[in-house]
C-alpha cells in the first residue's frame, strides 16, 4: 500500500490511463465501502498485526453502496508469506443479531457459516469497529493486477450503527489531501506498472485501516507503534 496526495493520484491515473480499465463497481463514480471488524477483548488481531506475526487472521463483514442484499463476512488468514481469504454471504438480520448480542453462543449465531462460527466462539470475537471509505478501482488490461484508490477514510466505534446511512458518528482518519493506493496481483507485478512506481519513487508502506482506527480511538498508546498491513 502507498499513502499518496491528490497530485500524485492524478499523475498516476494519467500515466497509467492506457493500461487500465475501470472496475465494473466504479464505472461512473467511486463506490462506498463499509466494513465491520471483529476482535476480542485483548485486541489480539490488532496486536498481532502491529507485531508482524507470521500466522494471524482478521474477520470482517462488508457491503458496498448501501446494498444490504449482498453482505459478505470475510476471513483473511496470513500464513508466512501467503494470504488466503474466504468470503461467505450473510443476511442482514443474522449479522444484526451478532452485532446486538451481549454474549455470542452457538444459538444466536447458528445461521452463519460453520467456519466463521468456530472462529468467533474459539477466539471470543465481537464487533469492534466500523470503517468507511470511498473506493475507485481499476484493472490492468494486460494482467490480473488491480489498483485501488481509497479516499474519505473514516471510523466509528458505534458498531450497532453498521447499517445506518447517517455517518455523523464517524471520525476522519486521513486528511483531505491523502489517498490510499493499493496494488493487488497474484504472481508478479507487470513491468510497465513496476517501472512506473520505480520512476516516481513511491515508497511502499505497511498500512492497515483497522490499525489506524484502533490507534486513533486509543490515542494514549505509544506513538512508536508500526502499522502492519495484511
Amino acid at each position: 500500500k502507498y499513502l499518496i496526495n491528490y497530485r500524485e493520484y492524478f499523475l498516476i491515473k494519467n500515466f497509467l490511463y492506457n493500461f487500465l480499465r475501470k472496475d465494473h463497481f466504479s464505472l461512473d463514480k467511486p463506490y462506498k465501502v463499509k466494513s465491520l471488524y471483529f476482535d476480542n477483548f485483548q485486541a489480539n488481531s490488532f496486536y498481532e498485526k502491529i507485531s508482524g506475526e507470521y500466522f494471524r487472521f482478521k474477520l470482517r463483514a462488508r457491503y458496498y453502496n448501501e446494498n444490504y442484499n449482498s453482505i459478505k463476512i470475510e476471513l483473511k488468514k496470513k500464513e508466512n508469506m501467503s494470504t488466503k481469504k474466504s468470503a461467505y454471504n450473510i443476511r442482514m438480520e443474522d449479522l444484526n443479531e451478532i452485532i446486538n448480542s451481549q454474549n455470542l453462543n452457538y444459538k444466536n449465531i447458528s445461521k452463519i457459516n460453520h467456519n466463521i462460527k468456530n472462529y468467533i466462539l474459539l477466539y471470543k470475537l465481537k464487533p469492534q469497529m466500523l470503517i468507511s471509505y470511498n473506493r475507485e478501482a481499476y484493472i490492468d488490461k494486460f494482467s490480473d493486477t488491480r489498483i485501488t484508490f481509497d479516499t474519505d477514510l473514516k471510523s466509528s466505534y458505534q458498531t450497532r450503527k453498521f447499517f445506518d446511512n447517517n455517518i455523523d458518528h464517524y471520525v476522519p482518519l486521513l486528511t483531505n489531501n491523502e489517498v490510499v493506493l493499493e496494488l493487488k496481483f497474484k504472481k508478479e507485478l507487470p513491468i510497465h506498472i513496476k517501472s512506473f512506481f520505480e520512476k516516481f519513487n513511491l515508497n511502499r508502506m505497511a498500512l492497515s485501516k483497522y490499525v489506524i482506527g484502533y490507534k486513533y480511538f486509543n490515542s494514549g498508546m505509544s506513538e512508536n507503534i508500526t502499522y502492519c498491513s495484511f
